[in-house]
Parts: structure tokens; sequence; C-alpha cells
């Protein structure tokens, strides 16, 4: 019973898991396009905002993209698509997404006080 316990106590957990909170993971291609446009747009405060409110949920998302994939694939050839699918699959993939952005528009700014 007690292994079953062990199991199940971070099925539901929001936070990081268990030994990877200090994992610094590289994005997806397609990841590392979004965040480089959401920076190139000035978007990061409202990006950054509405990222983090949907974290706990981003499992739950690829679930959806999932079952939505074959109306997708009609219109689409998708590439992109599964990628991002899989990539929600892991919850720290949004946290690494918004460090990205954050990472970015630090840049940014340095390279503009350079001007």
């Amino acid at each position: 019973m007690g292994k079953i316990i062990e199991q199940f106590k971070h099925a539901f957990a929001i936070g990081p898991e268990p030994g990877r909170a200090d994992e610094v993971r590289e994005l997806p291609q397609i990841l590392e396009r979004i965040a480089r446009g959401v920076v190139d747009r000035g978007l990061e405060t409202p990006a950054v905002i509405a990222l983090e409110s949907v974290i706990p949920l981003n499992f739950l998302g690829s679930q959806v993209m999932y079952a939505v994939w074959p109306m997708v694939k009609m219109v689409s050839d998708g590439v992109d698509y599964q990628e991002v699918a899989a990539a929600l699959e892991d919850r720290e993939t949004l946290r690494g997404l918004v460090m990205r952005i954050e990472e970015l528009a630090t840049g940014q700014e340095h390279s503009d006080d350079r001007r």
C-alpha cells in the first residue's frame, strides 16, 4: 500500500518534479522561435503573465492538442504542432519558455544600451 501512495504522491503536483528543479533543458526549436518572436514584438510582460497563469494546465493542454490533431492534420503538415504538444507533456516546458523570454528580454535591453 505504501508503494502505491508513494507513486501517486506527486501525480498532481504543480511544482517542479523532484530532482529536476535545477535541471536546465534546451527548448525545442519552435519554442525558441516563439520566445524570440515575443521579445522582438516587445510582449514579454503579457506573455510571461499569460504563461505563468497556465503552467499548471500545460499537460492538459498537450492532451487537448493531441485530441484535435486529426483536424489540424487536414490543413497542415503539423510538424511544429506535434513538437509543441510533445514538449507540453513535460511540466517544466512552460517554465523554461518563461525563463528564455526573460533571458532574451534582458539581453536585448543590454544590446539597446550599447547603441
